[in-house]
């Protein structure tokens, strides 16, 4: 990939953005789409939201406060007859930053420039890589997370960041080698190794993240990561067209309350139970599944099929038997 075109195009985000009939913000927005696409296209989505303890970001759409407003104000004045004053550039990104999403363009403009202009503040590398990860440039937010980590090593929420926008990207593996390093300082840390497995088994790993997640199961009985690594065992599973082992660990998920957390639908362990009851030829039980599948997710197409080809499939047999007792 050509390495030049993200550089240029991160750097242009900071000054001569267009004023031709849209905001700076708007300007900013198309700016940051054609910087990920130099940057090697669209974001890649992954099929599991991987849970993370980050750090909470400013609210969407909330207004800053009378006092942050005042002071972006008095910075922002102050900027007009001192534009290039790395200090007051500084303190302007920190506060847009603060004040929310709505802000971040400004923001991302008033960082870069310091940082152009020499700023050694290492906070800028957090600011920006958080501002960059809500716009979906994960190449760019993880580059600022890296700077952030050699000069604070330890600072464990911005390394979750970092391995959660690794898994996002396709990069398994290397989420995998940072989360395994987190888990080395936080041995017991349940969310990690559900994190540390579902990265090895989207690196092919999945001897290892069974392992993982049969631990876990062991140190959780009566608790919600009992079940979520329940479920996850069963999507193992049936990956490997092993339905009973599927069945078996999808059944103990429900009997464990059902998959709480963010990452799994209220109608995901259903439609993974319908597809181990159909692998073991139990359709009655899996047209059940779908029917719940489709009680949550009325749209669900492969939900609506499985209930019509099974469904005819179970009559079958009742209509044959009802024509004997007729003729009999």
């Amino acid at each position: 990939m050509n390495q030049a075109a993200p550089a240029e195009a991160t750097k242009n985000l900071t000054r001569g953005l267009p004023s031709s009939g849209i905001s700076g913000r708007a300007a900013l927005k198309a700016s940051l789409t054609a910087a990920a696409l130099a940057a090697g296209g669209a974001v890649f989505f992954y099929a599991f939201w991987l849970v993370s303890r980050f750090e909470p970001l400013p609210p969407s759409g909330s207004a800053p406060t009378a006092r942050l407003s005042r002071e972006i104000a008095s910075a922002e004045e102050k900027l007009k007859t001192d534009p290039e004053n790395i200090e007051l550039l500084t303190r302007a990104g920190e506060l847009h930053f603060r004040a929310g999403p709505a802000d971040y363009a400004t923001a991302i403009n008033e960082l870069e420039e310091a940082r152009d202009l020499g700023s050694l503040n290492p906070s800028i590398f957090y600011e920006l890589g958080v501002m960059y990860q809500s716009e979906g440039l994960y190449p760019f937010a993880l580059k600022e997370y890296d700077r952030y980590l050699r000069h604070f090593p330890h600072a464990a929420d911005v390394a979750m960041r970092k391995a959660k926008l690794l898994f996002e990207a396709g990069r398994y593996e290397e989420a995998s080698d940072e989360y395994a390093d987190l888990l080395r300082d936080r041995p017991t840390d349940a969310m990690l190794k559900e994190n540390l497995a579902l990265s090895l088994w989207r690196a092919k790993k999945t001897d290892e993240a069974k392992q993982i997640l049969s631990q876990l199961q062991d140190e959780s009985r009566g608790h919600p990561e009992f079940a979520r690594a329940e479920y996850f065992l069963g999507q193992m599973a049936l990956e490997a067209k092993d339905y009973s082992g599927a069945e078996a660990a999808f059944e103990n998920c429900r009997a464990a309350g059902g998959v709480p957390g963010p990452g799994v639908g209220p109608a995901d362990l259903s439609r993974g139970l319908a597809k181990a009851y159909q692998g073991l030829k139990k359709y009655r039980d899996a047209v059940e599944q779908w029917k719940l599948v489709l009680a949550s997710e009325p749209k669900d197409r492969e939900a609506a099929l499985a209930i019509r080809r099974y469904g005819r499939y179970l009559s079958r047999p009742e209509r044959r038997q009802g024509r004997k007792k007729i003729h009999g």
